[in-house]
């Protein structure tokens, strides 16, 4: 089920608990939900799904919410609780993020340490773009959001403003900071000023360096043109894919416990980074249970598949090894 994710920490009882408790607020919720002049159809399914309107996705954001303030309390940050006593002090909050994009930002921000740990666990940096420019009465909301960036654990931020690279020097002196495009950096004395301010890295400008007698410009590489009007090609980029899996070793074509995997339970995009992680380490066919239900799991997870490279096709099982409730997908 749901919770056999954590059986490398969590005993049997606690699992047993866990189960039984969210199975309790799914049916408990799923009737008072009704209304009480209607019958009442016990849809079991439909009430276990951790998606839309739902017990089990209600307690899933009660005990999320508890893993921010947890976090927030390691951290020695503290919740105000007499801000919320009542409706009209918790409006209050709300007024310092009455813009949609900040209300995004904040939502951003709480996932980014999750992110950074899921990248880093999978051997891949993460970096954060800065790319505007800040004014003086937005230098301490800017302060606030360094250090949330810092504490997220990402590889580096990449600015634009160079008042802003002495800001997160100060603020975040561990931070990397590498120089971005906007920056403008087009020759090797401005790569040097970047390195005195503290970048440890820059990416140069897409501009060309034109001189026509004492003129002399940067113009964007597609607004230079021969004198035939012929345009200048931009350097093809290749990237070079290089599997771990030998073509030679294929696994095995029978179901075995080791190919297999169950996600039933989960939520889409959680079914998508256990699938993902157990295809990366697999030389064959990969059996992915994911039952029947209301069949959101199961498109989900073939939407999501049919844009991953390094899949070749994926089917149904067949009837004896889970038929339409189990998918098999073929690696290349």
């Amino acid at each position: 089920g749901y919770f056999s994710k954590y059986s490398d920490t969590w005993s049997d009882n606690e699992i047993d608990d866990a189960t039984h408790e969210v199975a309790l607020g799914a049916i408990k919720y799923g009737m008072l939900a009704r209304d009480v002049n209607q019958k009442i159809v016990f849809d079991m399914e439909g009430w276990m799904e951790f998606e839309g309107n739902t017990g089990p996705y209600l307690q899933y954001v009660g005990a999320r919410t508890a893993s921010i303030l947890r976090k927030g309390e390691a951290r020695g940050l503290q919740l105000d609780g007499d801000l919320l006593k009542d409706e009209e002090s918790a409006s209050k909050i709300c007024t310092a993020l009455e813009h949609a994009a900040e209300r995004a930002l904040l939502l951003k921000l709480d996932e980014l340490p999750d992110v950074v740990a899921f990248l880093h666990e999978r051997g891949v940096r993460g970096y954060v773009t800065m790319n505007v420019l800040v004014f003086d009465e937005e230098l301490r909301e800017a302060e606030g959001l360094v250090r949330a960036i810092a504490r997220a654990g990402v590889d580096a931020v990449i600015v634009q403003d160079v008042g802003l690279v002495s800001l997160i020097r100060r603020a975040a002196p561990n931070l990397p900071v590498h120089g971005s495009t906007q920056m403008s950096v087009t020759s090797a004395e401005g790569a040097e000023f970047a390195r005195e301010l503290g970048c440890k890295r820059v990416v140069v400008g897409r501009e060309l360096s034109v001189r026509c007698g004492v003129m002399r410009l940067n113009l964007e590489l597609s607004a230079i043109e021969g004198l035939q009007g012929e345009k200048p090609a931009p350097p093809e980029t290749q990237v070079a894919i290089r599997s771990r899996r030998n073509p030679a070793s294929r696994g095995p074509e029978v179901r075995t416990e080791r190919n297999t995997i169950d996600v039933r339970g989960m939520r889409v995009h959680e079914a998508e980074a256990a699938v993902e992680e157990h295809l990366r380490g697999a030389n064959g066919p990969v059996w992915v249970i994911h039952g029947i239900g209301t069949g959101k799991l199961k498109r989900g997870l073939r939407e999501w598949l049919s844009s991953v490279p390094y899949v070749e096709r994926v089917s149904d099982a067949a009837q004896g090894d889970g038929g339409q409730g189990c998918s098999v997908i073929w690696v290349k």
